[in-house]
């Protein structure tokens, strides 16, 4: 990537409209831009030979369901000893059933494993269609997942097994003229309940009847073509009542109906029987290419000696191969513009895939931009239809195989159902090898939960050795999409062969920042790189959004965030009905809420169109731009947006259904179509992260990005405009790109000035792409551009600020006094609180929870509560608030978007919703601390943990009224922020005006009144560190899982914490630890004991001690703490002999390291995303004895790991009870 610095200086503004515009998008109410259907309706399957007689068996059969009989490969049932199969049978009681369909949607059969039931029909065979020259095929296109087939009470062959693949038999031998009887026992162990078997069961696709003449019948053809012979090599597979001799090879262009090539080979034995046998190759001269944008497909079409038809197969002459980190089609690089595609709601509401499924394909594909699909592994195998679509369109796939590899199946355990359903996976690829749209293979979709071990990895790679076997065209095959996440990578035990690394990855989507996924490309490739030590292709099929946008929009969730929605904003008990509502363990209500809480609000829910605009906006363009930017870092893949989150049938954005039930006709577009088909362009236009809330008159910077994904080069520049709400429009001096290489990708720095203004000014940045000189793409990014302003307090008014010269540890911002002058404010500084009741209004500034605060908790309390006004600025100190017990500091991993709980709340008078997302600086997080629990106090709150987690939304923003004052409390990282955030600096100045007005607002709420609280804290002066030096046994690093070497806890690099400071830090708490520096202390600064997980720890470990103590105070945590009891007992010992024991329970002291949330006695005082490290207090019963040593025992279950231990030192007096706790 080329980087240059252009300098574009803002041109006069414009008024009126422009010449280049971006129109408003017609969401809701314009129709899906659907393309007719070209393909006949119905289901589709594989061409037959026009010379062949062809009729289908689809329509009503008879059915009857037996009781199921365990034994997949056995015949014992009711049904056998009542000979249902049997000539005559009379079924003129039993069911009705329409083929093809599934059975578990039939007269609502419920999806549990074990079915087993009898199909009958009758069909007619003509006299001329009979004869010893004569074929008739039975040609079943899926059956799930045994088919014993009888032919007027004679069995057809040998039993069929498998869910995937089209079987045939030839029963010329077994039919008359006239009337004749099928019967079908089918037989299904797995059943429909597993996400792999989804919605297929019984007679589950179409059923024809072939006449033919000829000595056999070719049922198949694997053909190989070669781009540097332009051959093909071909294997049949025959179906022949005896044996013959002779076959040729013609291929056809079936738009001229000519033969291009032919070849006989006149040698060729046809076997009796059924089976695969090699032909030979055919040289094609210039072959055709099938590529995407010329799908074309030759025939093979196979003649016996005596000229008989007895062969057809469609194929594509195209290669698709992976080298180095590559991808590449037809010898040309190529990158996924991927779309995982679920096929259940086509199979489920149409039960079939026929028009909508065409026309939602040509859709993505010309309008959207998509060149992959990715049918979904949990959405079972689709139809074969899917493919014949995509062949005719010229659509990729990525075929994500839907065998038990993440479920128990056959009786098998995980690590033997992988292979167990491997003659199923060898059936679908020989009965698809032709199918050009077929690129990639998949073993299964994210096969790692229960499978990192050496076995199933054995097992794994001998499925893929099956594949690469097979498949003699060479495409690539990934062991399992997903398989490859940077924590498999690191953990050193993936050990199978894989062409394509594929991780599935979702930072940023239920909590934290988008933003993340640029860092993360970056470190997978290089954790790639170092796990397979060579070139490898890298995708992500899914990543960064949270689900579908139509997940649990039901009546339920209406109702509920309506009833509540309602509520007159400024009342208690709509704040109370508010945080009760996010935290609703009900995934119909909370769960929904939670889900989206990091890209929209309840209100945004409520209003239902802003919601699939900010779906749109926030989590499909967002990161989208981020992966089209990785070049070969990552190639491609896809959000995990569903179709129809972008086409549904209602005009006003909003339906209960979850999935779309009515036909296309009806559908209409959805606002993340139009951000899908501008971000998948293949000539993009974008912009790196940059401020989106900058100040009126101040340079600013922009880095522009041009993506080229073309397979020829191209001369670009960009148009930047500003266009306002006001109607004014500035342009700006195009950015000359030059050429950007084929598949490649450039950037230059847009800098410029924002307009001055007085007033806020909102509109958007618009991006225009031109290539030799005619528009190609466009894009645009949302702009609110703040004036800065200064405000000021009340004469008053006291400052307490003492974070420069009292705290250390992790702080980031800057102090308090510094905001306040950057705003024109004045505040008295003070060093304590003697005089405190001289003031009306006091502000504690941001990280100042110091030993002076923790002292004069009930002061300030009382100071409140008796009048005065109190504003609490950005606080670190993890733990009760001194002052106001009912809340505590927390950690968490923040998001990237503040709710608004009341936005008709003074402080966010000027300040839009949209303006509380993604300030500029660390990763756009809002808040890097915030304030528990949820109650009637909350003015603003954001996610702080995952969406599973009902207590993941915190509050940082409280107004509280305590008698006759008022405490304001905000978390909102501002003051970090405002120097580049302009609606950071109009918060500050919102929040300080509305702080100094004389008297308590009506918005601030009365909680109960629960004065002042105990903050664990501890002085400088009063701290003893043991010395952990000679017990520490590893270190907080570890690069590979399971190699016994490292550090940490043996579990990779993902799983390490290399984050932990070092030196004496009170992390984010208020006790001082001494945390050693591993490359000062031979690579060693923990101490880790023995779990379940890992054996072959240390049981124990001793630490000298030597001191007088009242309390201790351990920094640790601990793997695999979920189970309730005791992870590990520390045992102090006493110089006169005698012990006493502290049992750290996993439920109350020592909580599981990951999501790490505060218990009674363990405070998270450091965390790193959803790592964590507690600290837990326990008082020493004796003070007045030496401790010599402390004992550490781990209790076997859970693996501990302390980082450290501090003591508070017992002060000697002459006076009892001096210097006790």
């Amino acid at each position: 990537m080329k980087l240059l610095l252009i300098s574009a200086l803002c041109l006069p503004l414009v008024s009126g409209a422009a010449e280049l515009t971006i129109p408003e998008e017609p969401a809701f109410t314009e129709p899906a831009p659907l393309p007719p259907a070209q393909l006949p309706e119905g289901r589709l399957h594989k061409p037959v030979s026009p010379e062949w007689g062809c009729r289908s068996l689809d329509g009503e059969w008879r059915f009857r369901k037996v009781p199921f009989v365990k034994g997949r490969d056995e015949r014992n049932d009711e049904g056998i000893r009542d000979r249902l199969f049997a000539a005559g049978v009379d079924d003129a009681g039993w069911e009705r059933i329409t083929v093809p369909g599934s059975w578990w949607l039939h007269n609502g059969w419920d999806a549990s494993p074990g079915k087993l039931g009898y199909y009958r029909r009758t069909f007619e065979i003509k006299p001329e269609e009979t004869g010893p020259n004569r074929r008739v095929i039975l040609d079943f296109r899926r059956v799930s997942d045994r088919a014993d087939v009888w032919v007027n009470g004679k069995s057809a062959g040998e039993p069929h097994f498998g869910r995937a693949a089209s079987f045939q038999y030839d029963i010329g031998a077994l039919v008359k003229p006239g009337k004749n009887e099928l019967a079908v026992r089918v037989y299904d162990y797995q059943g429909g309940s597993t996400g792999w078997r989804a919605h297929i069961g019984g007679i589950c696709d179409g059923v024809r009847l072939l006449t033919l003449p000829g000595g056999c019948f070719v049922s198949g053809a694997m053909i190989t073509p070669d781009l540097k012979s332009g051959t093909v090599a071909i294997q049949v597979r025959t179906i022949a009542p005896q044996p013959g001799r002779g076959l040729t090879a013609e291929i056809v262009d079936p738009e001229s109906d000519t033969v291009v090539a032919s070849r006989q080979f006149g040698g060729f034995a046809v076997p009796a029987g059924t089976g695969w046998s090699e032909l030979g190759t055919v040289a094609i001269p210039s072959p055709r290419l099938w590529t995407p944008g010329d799908p074309f497909r030759y025939v093979l079409r196979l003649r016996d000696p005596a000229g008989n038809t007895v062969g057809f197969e469609p194929f594509g002459f195209r290669e698709f191969k992976a080298e180095g980190e590559w991808l590449m089609l037809n010898g040309r690089k190529f990158k996924p513009r991927m779309f995982t595609y679920t096929t259940q709601w086509v199979r489920r509401v149409h039960n079939n895939i026929g028009h909508s499924s065409e026309r939602l394909l040509r859709m993505m594909k010309d309008q959207l931009h998509v060149n992959m699909i990715r049918p979904h592994s949990m959405d079972g195998t689709p139809f074969e239809g899917l493919y014949e679509i995509c062949d005719r369109i010229g659509m990729l796939v990525y075929f994500d195989w839907s065998g038990p590899g993440g479920h128990q199946a056959y009786d098998k355990k995980w690590n033997d159902s992988i292979l167990e359903a491997a003659p199923e996976l060898e059936a679908f690829i020989r009965d698809n090898y032709n199918r050009p749209c077929l690129a990639m293979w998949s073993l299964g979709n994210e096969i790692y939960e229960g499978h990192y071990n050496l076995y199933f990895s054995q097992n794994l790679d001998k499925l893929y050795g099956m594949v690469k076997k097979l498949d003699r065209q060479n495409r690539p095959v990934c062991s399992s999409s997903g398989r490859q996440s940077i924590e498999a990578l690191q953990s050193g035990l993936l050990k199978e062969r894989t062409d394509v690394a594929d991780d599935h990855q979702y930072r940023g989507s239920y909590c934290g920042s988008w933003q993340e996924n640029i860092g993360h490309i970056t470190y997978y490739a290089q954790v790639a790189r170092h796990h397979f030590n060579r070139p490898i292709p890298k995708i992500d099929a899914e990543y960064g959004v949270p689900g579908d946008c139509a997940r649990y929009r039901g009546d339920l969730t209406q109702q509920a965030v309506a009833a509540v929605l309602a509520m007159p904003r400024d009342t208690a008990a709509f704040k109370e009905a508010y945080a009760k509502m996010l935290r609703d363990p009900r995934p119909e209500v909370g769960g929904y809420l939670r889900l989206l809480s990091n890209y929209a609000t309840p209100d945004d829910y409520a209003a239902k169109k802003p919601l699939y605009r900010k779906y749109g906006f926030r989590y499909a363009k967002r990161p989208i731009e981020i992966y089209r930017r990785a070049g070969v870092e990552c190639l491609g893949g896809h959000t995990n947006i569903q179709w129809y989150d972008l086409v549904r049938e209602f005009p006003d954005g909003y339906h209960v259904a979850d999935l779309p039930q009515a036909p296309p006709e009806e559908w209409r577009v959805m606002p993340p179509f139009y951000w899908i088909a501008r971000c998948y362009n293949p000539t993009l236009v974008s912009a790196g992260v940059f401020n989106q809330q900058p100040y009126a008159g101040r340079d600013e910077k922009a880095e522009v990005f041009v993506t080229n994904d073309l397979n020829e080069d191209g001369d670009f520049e960009v148009v930047s405009q500003f266009r306002l709400e006001s109607g004014t429009v500035i342009t700006l001096p195009a950015l000359k790109f030059g050429t950007v290489p084929a598949m490649g990708q450039k950037s230059l720095i847009l800098e410029y000035r924002t307009p001055d203004c007085r007033r806020i000014e909102r509109g958007r940045l618009e991006l225009y792409l031109f290539r030799d000189g005619r528009r190609v793409g466009d894009n645009c990014y949302d702009l609110s551009i703040f004036p800065a302003r200064k405000t000021g307090l009340p004469a008053r008014c006291a400052l307490y600020d003492s974070a420069g010269a009292k705290f250390r540890g992790l702080l980031k911002t800057p102090t308090t006094t510094g905001v306040l002058r950057q705003l024109g404010c004045r505040a008295q500084a003070i060093r304590n609180f003697d005089r405190l009741d001289e003031f009306t209004h006091l502000i504690i500034g941001g990280n100042c929870f110091d030993q002076i605060v923790l002292d004069n908790g009930d002061r300030l309390f009382r100071w409140v509560k008796s009048g005065g006004k109190l504003l609490v600025m950005e606080q670190s100190l993890c733990g009760k608030v001194p002052f106001l017990a009912n809340y505590s500091v927390v950690s968490g991993n923040p998001g990237t978007l503040a709710t608004l709980v009341d936005p008709a709340h003074p402080v966010f008078k000027s300040l839009r919703q949209e303006e509380m997302d993604s300030w500029i600086g660390n990763q756009g997080r809002m808040s890097r601390f915030a304030l528990a629990p949820l109650d009637a106090g909350m003015v603003a709150v954001s996610p702080l943990a995952a969406s599973g987690d009902p207590e993941c939304y915190k509050a940082i923003l409280c107004d509280v009224k305590v008698g006759r004052g008022e405490v304001i409390l905000s978390q909102l990282a501002a003051s970090e922020r405002m120097r580049e955030s302009g609606a950071a600096g109009e918060y500050l100045c919102s929040l300080l005006e509305y702080f100094a007005a004389p008297d308590v607002s009506k918005f601030a709420m009365a909680v109960p009144d629960a004065a002042s609280g105990r903050v664990r804290y501890l002085a400088d002066k009063d701290a003893f560190h043991f010395d952990l030096s000679r017990a520490v046994n590893r270190s907080f690093s570890d690069d590979k899982a399971g190699d016994r070497q490292g550090g940490w806890t043996d579990f990779g690099a993902s799983a390490d914490f290399r984050s932990i400071p070092t030196g004496v830090t009170r992390l984010q708490g208020g006790v001082p630890f001494r945390i050693l520096d591993p490359a000062k202390n031979n690579s060693s600064s923990c101490i880790v004991l023995k779990g379940e997980k890992r054996p072959y720890f240390p049981e124990r470990a001793d630490i000298p001690v030597n001191a007088l103590l009242n309390t201790i105070y351990v920094l640790h945590t601990a793997m695999y703490a979920n189970e309730p009891g005791p992870a590990v007992r520390y045992i102090l010992r006493y110089e006169d002999g005698k012990t006493h024991e502290f049992a750290a329970d996993t439920r109350y002291d020592l909580p599981d390291w990951w999501e790490a949330k505060s218990r009674r006695n363990a405070e998270v005082v450091f965390r790193d995303g959803e790592k964590g490290l507690f600290v837990s207090e326990f008082v020493n019963p004796r003070p007045n004895v030496k401790i010599t040593g402390l004992e550490i025992v781990s209790a076997g279950k859970a693996i501990p790991v302390v980082v450290a231990v501090t003591g508070r030192i017992r002060l000697s007096s002459t006076i009892s009870g001096v210097g006790e706790k």
